[in-house]
């Protein structure tokens, strides 16, 4: 991947200020190669692992809030002169950019986003489904009986995926999140592997309204994605499974917290049937054809 260059070979990327080149006679480089560059100068002594760990983080984040695309498994340090204890050191930290810089920045992260109401019922739902972890913005808006509450969630994006089934199995749901998989566990625009965050999983189905229709069920698997990367979401990896980004904002919806394995098809018709029943003896309005299954812990409900 790398070849030696003599110490004649140019930097990879330009500078404002002609700065020396690295003191080593000869150097590893790569050509036609595009860095983000951080500069700094500091001591010998200064320049700890702690320092160094502060600053690319930084800069990692800057990057981001401005829609670019980067490896963040690595970085260099490069030393622009001999270190020595009597005066400062001029250094730089690059970053290798990716090939797949395409922002598509959410423009609704840059507008006034609606807080959630934090109210006693909403903070006591949030202890309970993200345990700590990250999750969608919400808040409740009102309790039934049977633990069923209506709430409504705001500004949440996800990385999703519409496998070519028509049924909701379980062989359907694995085949469907195993490009959510490779997507966060590194195949993406910016190669990143993300957090863990709450819901791990959410599966949106829509049936039918046709008789006889040749596909029963359309469905749609979304994982929710971090707050830090919706102003620039990344995409899908080079020679990746199809993955896109889409978002919920200011939706309303019943929700009706269940124990037990999920994923089992007539498990989920017979949960879905008592909440419609529940729904229907409070009076409430709602889409029969949609419906979401959110998957907090593959085992526990």
């Amino acid at each position: 991947m790398t070849s030696p260059c003599p110490s004649t070979c140019s930097p990879p990327t330009t500078k404002p200020r002609s700065y020396p080149r690295p003191s080593a006679t000869r150097f590893w480089c790569e050509l036609e190669r595009i860095v983000f560059v951080h500069s700094f100068e500091a001591n010998v002594w200064e320049v700890t692992a702690a320092l160094l760990g502060e600053k690319v983080k930084t800069l990692m984040t800057q990057l981001r809030q401005h829609g670019e695309a980067f490896l963040d498994r690595y970085y260099y340090l490069a030393s622009y002169s001999r270190p020595e204890l009597y005066q400062t050191v001029y250094y730089e930290i690059w970053i290798y950019a990716t090939n797949f810089r395409n922002p598509q920045t959410n423009t609704k992260a840059s507008t006034p986003q609606r807080r959630p109401r934090a109210n006693k019922v909403t903070q006591r739902t949030l202890m309970k489904l993200c345990r700590g972890v990250e999750c969608p913005r919400f808040e409740v808006l009102r309790t039934f009986k049977y633990g069923i509450q209506k709430r409504r969630y705001f500004d949440a994006l996800f990385a999703s995926t519409s496998p070519e089934e028509c049924h909701f199995t379980t062989t359907s749901i694995w085949k469907g999140f195993m490009p959510l998989h490779l997507y966060k566990h590194g195949i993406n625009s910016h190669m990143e592997v993300l957090e863990a965050t709450r819901p791990i999983a959410l599966v949106r189905v829509r049936t039918s309204p046709a008789p006889y229709p040749e596909c029963p069920q359309n469905l749609t698997m979304s994982l929710y994605l971090p707050r830090r990367l919706h102003s620039n979401p990344p995409l899908t990896g080079f020679s990746a499974p199809r993955v896109h980004i889409t978002s919920m904002n200011d939706v309303i919806v019943y929700a009706y917290t269940v124990g037990g394995y999920l994923l089992e098809p007539a498990r989920v018709r017979q949960e879905l049937a008592d909440l419609k029943h529940r729904l229907s003896e409070f009076g409430a309005c709602y889409r029969d054809d949609e419906h979401y299954v959110v998957i907090y812990d593959f085992i526990v409900r």
